[in-house]
């Protein structure tokens, strides 16, 4: 099993281990220990999973509560040259312990002899001679992998030979990946193997690609893993930003709220997501990058303008961070995301770009131009509202019968009530200076977008006098036709 003389626990067989959860090629925590449950320290934490090597002579008494979390090894097939070696390196060693230092040489290398001799044996018979027993069933290492490819889980080439080890971790992976699975249901999912040893690495690499530096495979298979950190679609980004939501104006998000300790261990949200600090990080990178936060270390503070710094600054420095906080500058990210609201359904003469968003921060009248458009679009769509919300009050009907059921006019009504009264709103920003306080998230503001494609999508009404309800109630997605 590789492992060093120096164990976990002083007086216990017991070393850290770390598996592959096979379904999302991510390491987890656990132990590997010689002995029985009954055997084991009380004093080591606990961990995602417990690999026992019971004692093949002299059996302990201990009673199999088939956990989820324990696999039991057994070495069961010895044959009788296992066991003539086995006796004549016990005898060896014995012998060699009562000699003085020079009189021991002669029986160490016999020692030495009958170990390899053991260790080859093993090697030969490893697929059948150990049983491993899971949740009171019990098969030999290859059995649990029925239907699977254990030299493609494990990663070994055509041209080589596994060993123990590999094949005894990838059997583990494949009997705890439901355990994994309900320890941590929504962690993320690795198109390359990420472990405790290249996971820094691998947050460093995507912190420097969210930076527009970069891009490594590793990057973008982290990247990818988190969902590519869009604040309005990632679950990661919408974690964080519903807690610092929960937060009063002007109030900083603390560490301690985000990050909890779970058995000397800690995590973004541990009873769910279950990330590692590094992840966090990356996916706080990728709101600062956003402009949806600002992320404060020890003496220095990280913006939208500050993220090639940040991408600078070593993943465990910025793990320790102090607190999150809401941006003071402009909500560009919310800005931005109102006029890709507002831009399918706006007419010809005051049509919106996204880039607009960066040009009512300048000021000045191009500000101001921009700004009368989307006030512009706005009221139109509120009248589009206000006339749908009449046509539903008097009923759509062709031919004598309704168009839409009653439910559906509910639940119709309901998201006209809601998006007018979110447009209404926005009427309050009627300068470029107003907009440095829009307070809306592009989460928020996001929310709106199926509401306006379910009224363009049953918006085939008109105005008084004969104007369409729109070509600002038309949208990409939703026809009046």
């Amino acid at each position: 099993m590789e492992c060093t003389d120096q164990t976990y626990v002083t007086g216990y067989k017991i070393w850290q281990q770390e598996l592959e959860w096979l379904e999302r090629k991510a390491a987890r925590q656990g132990y590997l220990f010689f002995g029985a449950p009954n055997e084991r320290s009380t004093a080591v934490p606990p961990r995602d999973f417990y690999l026992y090597f019971i004692q093949p002579f002299d059996h302990p008494h201990f009673k199999d509560e088939k956990k989820p979390d324990e696999l039991f090894l057994r070495l069961t097939n010895m044959d009788e040259d296992f066991r003539k070696v086995l006796s004549n390196y016990a005898a060896a060693t014995d012998l060699a312990s009562t000699r003085s230092s020079q009189e021991r040489v002669p029986y160490d290398q016999k020692a030495s002899s009958f170990l390899r001799d053991l260790a080859q044996w093993l090697q030969k018979n490893m697929s059948t001679a150990f049983e491993v027993t899971y949740q009171g069933r019990a098969k030999s290492l290859t059995e649990w992998a029925k239907d699977k490819s254990i030299r493609e889980l494990s990663g070994i080439g055509s041209h080589e030979r596994i060993n123990f080890r590999d094949l005894l971790n990838t059997t583990a992976g494949i009997c705890l990946g439901t355990k994994f699975q309900d320890r941590a249901p929504e962690y993320s999912s690795f198109s390359v193997l990420i472990t405790g040893a290249n996971r820094v690495q691998a947050a460093q690499d995507a912190l420097r690609a969210t930076a527009g530096q970069n891009r490594t495979k590793q990057a973008n298979a982290v990247l990818d893993a988190l969902e590519r950190i869009d604040p309005c679609r990632s679950k990661y980004a919408k974690h964080i930003l519903s807690v610092a939501k929960k937060k009063g104006h002007g109030q900083v998000l603390n560490r301690s709220k985000l990050i909890q300790e779970d058995h000397g261990l800690e995590y973004l949200a541990p009873e769910s997501l279950r990330l590692e600090p590094e992840w966090a990080v990356v996916v706080l990178a990728a709101l600062v990058y956003a402009g949806e936060v600002v992320l404060s270390i020890p003496g220095k503070k990280f913006d939208a303008t500050g993220l090639p710094q940040l991408a600078g600054t070593g993943i465990h420095e910025l793990a320790q961070f102090k607190h999150i906080e809401r941006p003071k500058g402009w909500n560009l990210p919310g800005i931005k995301t109102l006029i890709e609201l507002l831009q399918p359904y706006c007419a010809s003469d005051v049509s919106l770009s996204p880039g607009e968003a960066q040009v009512i921060t300048m000021g000045g009248e191009k500000a101001d131009e921009v700004v009368t458009r989307i006030q512009t679009n706005i009221i139109r769509l509120v009248e589009g509202i206000i006339f749908a919300q009449q046509s539903l009050q008097t009923g759509l009907f062709f031919w004598g019968r309704s168009l839409l059921a009653e439910d559906e006019v509910q639940k119709l009504r309901a998201k006209l009530d809601g998006t007018k009264t979110f447009l209404e709103s926005l009427q309050a920003y009627k300068a470029h200076g107003t907009f440095r306080n829009f307070r809306y998230s592009a989460q928020e503001v996001i929310g709106h977008r199926d509401d306006l494609i379910s009224l363009a999508a049953h918006g085939g009404q008109r105005f008084p006098h004969g104007r369409p309800v729109a070509p600002y109630l038309t949208s990409r997605e939703g026809s009046l036709t």
